[in-house]
């Protein structure tokens, strides 16, 4: 079965331990384009 990814939210958080994540922002279609002078974050794809 394959699922798109339009039926996912893209979340990221600067520390996996935290119970924080946010959207990510900037997303078109299915890329994203982020500034390389930003602190490293983790992402996650969630229904």
């Amino acid at each position: 079965m394959r699922v798109g990814l339009s039926r996912f939210i893209r979340k990221a958080t600067t520390d996996l331990g935290a119970a924080t994540w946010t959207p990510v922002s900037g997303v078109t279609g299915h890329s994203v384009t982020l500034a390389p002078t930003e602190a490293a974050r983790f992402f996650r794809l969630r229904r």
